[in-house]
């Protein structure tokens, strides 16, 4: 029977991720997995990889996924073992090396530095959607984050050429970056949807959980709303 894994860092027992904030990570994937894909999930701990001897799968499409009898790997860590082949694993590996790429945004034309906000990109196998921007205020994560349309249009840029460079495949992504008055900076890029998709939870629809599963496995997404406040 094939199954799901979800990667996390630090050690796993029951099925409950080390710590509250990745619990809440695989909790809201565990969600979107679901209503989707009847499928046996497992929450696996990143150290565990190299000795599991696990066959993934080279494809996340609906219909390849479910004809083989294999695993289909979903991280959510970037600390994976540099061996380990799956889809999107050139991209993990890049997202690793900060300052590689850094240096390559540089190339781009684009500052860098360390950010607080997070730009969500939805690469889906048609286009990307973006999604309202987060931030982090007194260790908390909210969404949506006032920017104005002005700097918008250059992070959707920074992202889709960011994106495009790394060949990227169909997934939710996050762009971290930061302002310096008008000037926006590159931090780093997620692969997957990390603490800060957090904030998307109960307030975007579909929130980024459920945005990489229906990445991950093709399924068309047309919409992200923002629901109203008050």
């Amino acid at each position: 029977m094939s199954e799901v894994w979800i990667v996390v860092d630090g050690l796993v027992d029951a099925q409950v991720a080390s710590t509250s904030t990745t619990d809440q990570m695989v909790q809201a994937l565990l969600q979107a997995i679901n209503p989707v894909t009847p499928v046996n999930v497992q929450v696996v701990a990143a150290s565990s990889l190299p000795q599991a001897g696990i066959a993934v799968s080279d494809s996340l499409t609906k219909t390849e996924f479910c004809d083989k009898e294999n695993i289909l790997l979903c991280p959510l860590t970037l600390n994976l073992p540099d061996n380990l082949q799956f889809p999107g694993s050139a991209v993990y590996q890049a997202c690793r090396d900060v300052t590689k790429l850094r240096h390559q945004m540089q190339q781009l034309g684009y500052a860098t530095g360390e950010g607080s906000f997070w730009l969500p990109i939805v690469l889906t196998a048609k286009a990307p959607l973006y999604a309202e921007v987060i931030g982090l205020k007194d260790n908390k994560y909210y969404q949506p984050i006032h920017v104005s349309d002005e700097a918008k249009q250059v992070l959707y840029q920074m992202g889709w050429r960011l994106l495009r460079s790394l060949n990227a495949p169909p997934a939710t992504y996050l762009v971290q970056f930061g302002f310096e008055g008008k000037d926006i900076y590159f931090d780093k890029l997620l692969p997957f949807p990390g603490e800060a998709a957090i904030a998307s939870i109960g307030i975007q629809s579909p929130d980024l959980f459920a945005c990489h599963w229906h990445c991950l496995m093709g399924l068309p997404l047309f919409e992200l709303t923002i629901r109203e406040v008050g």
